[in-house]
């Protein structure tokens, strides 16, 4: 194959390479301009420059060590851009070797601009095309629909923007500042790292796995988490959404305005400052909900240590699983039927349904309503604050007031609901007991509890009758029985 060589101080237009039996050589100082390779290769080195070459399917234009093209439009064939390693190529070179570098390169269908080597290309505009960054640094791309951009190797990608194209990085190759707009698609895996995307209403990210992405902002766009897919510090607003699948994770979501939904992957340090969190299976720990946001639970989900503040409220569904949550002032939690809440600490508002479970629950200074049907299935401890049962409570589970200031109602007890006993009761405390009031009839017997080192209250007004276990030292004179003027009776401590 021949060569043709344009030295230093040369200067060509419109050249056209057509029978691919010749290879255009442009060197340091030298610069051609409108060339057209058709068949063959134009090859821009040791400094040399050319601008606004035309590069279609059969042909080839190499820019490296210090060559730089501008405004390149590949056409079907090929750009590379590289550091060759030939000898004979980097001839008349001192020092190190520079890399090729190429500015406003257009690839359209067809065309492949291929940059690795610690190479450089800025600005370029992929059509239906390709770009491939590899161990090199691409920097502004634009990818329009139908074109790829693959970033691998180790390469670098700054300040993209995919306008309904797709921007592929693995192999511990890095994008930063990308925007994905509608259509577009960043899609992460096998090493792939993105920091700072900017997806707006139709783009998506796609992490999968080995993917990794910090401080993505969904505009309106949304994020989807596979398998083996981390993200850290997503900002959802303008109804985007993230969807975390089974073995993904998220980790320190803001949620401002839209979704995050878990399906099956796992989240962390999650703040609802606006909109919710969908919980439908997998688990959601230590979320905070701020004034007008929700943590849903359904299906299968569960959440821990859950921090509910004022105007925040955790909705717990049939087969979920709350655990450690704590309800603020202001703050609502509500278990639904076949749902469960273990371990709650109540400053706020937190009431259990028909069908519902509680257990472990710590009542400070909010308040506990457990609906007919609904049951405390284990301990409940009572600081300050009420709690309110029409349900039923399991027998053996321990009512604990801790300190003076708690508040008991048990709006039936004439129907053996309350199966569980009562410790801690001191003067201070009180116990409201629905079901019948008291009148002159009235008799009240206090009785050793059997097995228990304690005492039974049992109260008889004619055909109704209502009994209370208690732990601890009590006699017939502890306890004060008064009308509630609502129906029912109050038991004090004397």
């Amino acid at each position: 194959m021949g060569q043709f060589v344009v030295s230093a101080g040369q200067k060509l237009n419109g050249i056209e390479l057509v029978d691919g039996l010749t290879d255009l050589i442009v060197q340091k100082g030298a610069t051609v301009t409108n060339d057209i390779v058709t068949s063959g290769a134009e090859q821009i080195l040791n400094g040399g420059a050319g601008s606004n070459t035309t590069v279609y399917s059969s042909g080839t234009e190499d820019v490296a060590n210090g060559g730089v093209a501008v405004g390149t439009i590949v056409d079907g064939g090929v750009q590379i851009v590289t550091v060759a390693p030939d000898p004979a190529v980097i001839s008349g070179l001192t020092g190190a070797v520079p890399p090729g570098l190429t500015l406003a390169t257009i690839v359209n269908s067809g065309g492949l601009q291929d940059v690795f080597n610690g190479a450089t290309a800025s600005g370029t505009t992929v059509n239906l095309g390709e770009q491939q960054v590899i161990a090199s640094l691409a920097v502004g791309t634009i990818v329009n629909s139908g074109g790829l951009l693959v970033v691998d190797g180790g390469g670098t990608e700054r300040g993209a923007s995919l306008n309904g194209g797709m921007e592929q990085l693995f192999g511990v190759g890095t994008a930063s500042g990308t925007t994905v707009n509608s259509g577009g698609d960043q899609v992460l895996f096998s090493g792939g790292t993105a920091l700072l995307a900017k997806v707006f209403s139709g783009g998506v990210e796609t992490v999968g796995s080995g993917g990794v992405t910090s401080g993505t902002t969904l505009s309106g766009g949304a994020e989807v988490v596979g398998f083996g897919g981390v993200t850290s510090g997503t900002v959802i607003k303008a109804d985007g959404s993230e969807t975390v699948f089974a073995g993904g994770t998220a980790s320190h979501t803001t949620v401002a305005s839209g979704l995050l939904v878990v399906d099956g992957g796992a989240t962390s340090g999650t703040v609802l400052s606006g909109s919710a969190e969908l919980v439908n299976s997998g688990t959601a720990h230590g979320t905070l909900v701020g004034s007008g946001a929700e943590q849903v639970l359904d299906g299968t989900g569960t959440a821990n240590a859950t921090v509910l503040h004022s105007g925040g409220q955790l909705l717990v569904g049939a087969g979920s699983v709350a655990s450690g949550a704590t309800v603020l002032a202001g703050g609502r939690e509500g278990v639904l039927s076949g749902g469960a809440d273990v371990g709650s600490v109540i400053g706020g508002l937190e009431s259990v349904q028909s069908g519902g479970t509680i257990s472990a629950a710590f009542v400070a200074g909010g308040t506990l309503t457990v609906s007919a049907g609904g049951n405390v299935a284990g301990g409940l401890d009572i600081v300050a604050g009420s709690a309110v049962i029409s349900g039923s409570v399991a027998p053996g589970a321990v009512v604990t007031f801790v300190g003076a200031s708690g508040n008991l109602t048990l709006d039936d007890v004439t129907q053996d609901l309350f199966g569980g006993v009562i410790s801690g009761f001191v003067k201070g405390d009180k116990i409201d007991v629905g079901g019948f009031a008291l009148n002159s009839a009235a008799v009240f017997s206090v009785s050793e509890t059997p097995g228990l080192a304690g005492a039974s209250l049992t109260v008889v007004d004619g055909n109704n009758q209502a009994r209370l276990n208690f732990v601890g030292n009590y006699t017939a004179s502890s306890f004060v029985l008064t009308n509630d003027d609502h129906g029912g009776f109050l038991v004090t401590h004397r």
